[in-house]
């Protein structure tokens, strides 16, 4: 996915947290896709959430 989203609408690369953002906030993406990438990152947050 880091190497897609740059790809996508000429989303600059910071970091996959700000290109994601980035990429939903642009609406570039059909609906359903941009749902599914939220859900990862949400995910991803949990995830990191629960580590600590």
């Amino acid at each position: 996915m880091g190497n897609t989203i740059p790809n996508i609408a000429g989303v600059k690369r910071r970091n996959l947290a700000d290109e994601i953002q980035e990429i939903l906030d642009s609406n570039s993406l059909p609906s359903y896709l941009a749902n599914v990438i939220d859900a990862f990152s949400i995910i991803r947050i949990v995830e990191r959430l629960w580590r600590v």
